[in-house]
């Protein structure tokens, strides 16, 4: 046996004797059939609580910078404009978000969304001084329409795939490693990101949205909009 499969078990057998109803769903999901849906849920509530800690903790100075360089506050009226096309890409989900899938889903949130974040970057370098602010505007705007399809696709196919008797544990595992990411990911930019333009800034948000749609594009192990949510063991059968 491996050190981390070790590691895992040990885990699981310290909540196995807290909780011993729960021991064989525990170590279904960990160790047996469950591991690849797990690990897959994992990385991409990773990605995206990576990206938006990031967009969402340095993106307003990034944007000034970007967008309004001469004023010294923050750009409220532009970070307003992006919050409108959050809730209208809210709103377009409501719409699409079964009719499209969750794989679709996860393209307009990683793929989509890192693509306008970098048309954004390249603002400034395809139009010119006067044009280039409103350029940024629209993809902006764009990009922000796009954030919650990533999100909803993951909680959606996070508790759509997963059996009863380990959904709401493979649930809270996912989103508590989630919030590890998110403390990580901040700790560790705060001292780059200063270092950075705001091109660099956005383009590497872009990149790491487009590790994130790579991921759910090509590992994904199953389609799970517009089907029976699983029951039991049934799950993995």
């Amino acid at each position: 046996a491996t050190p981390d499969y070790e590691l895992v078990r040990g885990l699981v057998g310290a909540h196995a004797r807290a909780n011993p109803l729960d021991s064989r769903a525990s170590l279904e999901l960990l160790l047996g059939p469950y591991r690849a849906l797990l690990i897959f849920s994992i990385v991409v509530y990773g990605t995206l609580s990576v990206a938006t800690v990031l967009i969402d903790n340095w993106g307003p100075g990034i944007f000034q910078k970007l967008m309004s360089p001469d004023e010294v506050g923050l750009p409220h009226r532009i970070l307003m404009l992006f919050n409108v096309g959050d809730l209208c890409g809210i709103i377009l989900s409501i719409v699409l978000a079964d009719r499209i899938g969750r794989r679709g889903s996860f393209v307009i949130g990683f793929f989509v969304e890192g693509a306008f974040l970098f048309m954004m970057s390249c603002s400034r370098s395809w139009f010119g001084p006067d044009q280039a602010a409103h350029v940024a505007m629209a993809f902006g705007f764009s990009f922000s329409a796009c954030r919650c399809f990533g999100w909803e696709a993951a909680s959606f196919w996070t508790l759509e795939a997963f059996g009863t008797d380990v959904r709401g544990m493979a649930f809270g595992l996912s989103t508590a490693i989630m919030r590890l990411f998110s403390v990580v990911s901040l700790e560790v930019s705060g001292g780059l990101i200063h270092d950075l333009t705001p091109e660099a800034c956005l383009r590497t948000f872009a990149g790491i949205l487009a590790i994130g749609g790579a991921v759910s594009l090509f590992l994904m192990p199953m389609e799970t909009a517009n089907a029976p949510m699983s029951e039991g063991r049934a799950a993995v059968a």
